[in-house]
């Protein structure tokens, strides 16, 4: 796996225990991966010195089944009468899907939303949430504080990240996209252009700054430390600000609106390698780990 973040790992290996104990003739070693995981992941299938059992991350799912390295699922779950893959999202099953076949298995999912913090929220003297665009820059502008009056900004409206990924959900509002259907790149339409335009124009009007502007690693200690009011993430941000920061006041809404309500979710499978020598106890790792028992603990 890949380091989130210390309480997320803590929380794995909670669940990881429990498989053990209803497995114990299954031996292995977590061993999470602290930084550039795809990267480092996608060398050590390449070399035939990969994991037996990994995450697999829905983006980068289409490549990995491309190069036909990863075993396929179908007789594994066909063989399990306990597996319902109805239970699973559709959607999130075809993020892993080539051809028919199911090459992993989602543990979870987690889409973007707005976290805020309450107390700066209170003091700017707001008692709502922005629901659109336009009320997103209203807000920014009212958070965005010079507390101490020396000229430079204590608080700002809100954290962003220049990454493709947090710029799409504004992308697909503005009724934009990456990818077009017919499989020409979005980036130079219209709809790209103006929320790129949007989104860039929060950092460049002083409403929002990145982490590395305020000497933060990323937005979750951003936020964490009220160096912004409103921040963009996921699910995985919850353990992370009750661990670090547990008398922060904070909430969570649905990401402002544009000319549409949309947001992008991000999904992750187990999968394992063809090369594996330990396929049936990876399989059973995976079955536990994505089954009723397994869900119950990691959820």
């Amino acid at each position: 796996s890949w380091v989130s973040s210390p309480a997320e790992t803590e929380m794995f290996e909670h669940t990881l225990d429990a498989f053990r104990a209803a497995e114990p003739e299954v031996a292995f070693d977590f061993e999470p991966i602290p930084g550039n995981y795809s990267e480092k992941l996608q060398l050590m299938l390449g070399t035939n010195t990969g994991p037996d059992l990994f995450y697999l991350k829905g983006y980068i799912a289409p490549s990995f089944m491309s190069f036909d390295i990863l075993e396929p699922l179908d007789s594994y779950t066909a063989a399990e009468p306990d597996i319902n893959l109805d239970d699973f999202y559709p959607t999130l099953l075809a993020a892993f899907q080539r051809d028919g076949v199911q090459y992993g298995l989602p543990k979870d999912f987690a889409p973007y939303v707005m976290f805020y913090n309450l107390d700066l929220l209170a003091q700017a003297g707001l008692d709502s949430v922005p629901t659109t665009w336009e009320e997103l820059e209203q807000y920014a502008t009212a958070l965005t504080q010079d507390t101490d009056g020396d000229g430079e900004t204590d608080t700002y409206g809100l954290v962003i990240e220049p990454s493709t990924e947090m710029l799409m959900p504004f992308v697909f509002q503005n009724g934009g996209a990456f990818q077009n259907t017919d499989g020409s790149l979005g980036i130079t339409d219209e709809p790209f252009i103006e929320a790129l335009e949007f989104y860039h124009g929060l950092y460049a009007s002083g409403k929002a700054t990145i982490p590395t502007d305020v000497g933060q690693g990323w937005n979750g200690d951003t936020f964490g430390r009220a160096k912004a009011a409103i921040c963009f993430s996921g699910g995985w941000l919850i353990p992370f600000l009750r661990l670090n920061y547990p008398d922060l006041n904070w909430a969570v809404a649905p990401l402002p609106q544009g000319k549409t309500r949309a947001t992008v979710a991000f999904t992750t499978a187990f999968a394992m390698p063809k090369s594996s020598a330990y396929k049936q106890d990876a399989w059973k790792a995976m079955h536990y780990l994505t089954g009723t028992e397994g869900m119950r603990i990691w959820t």
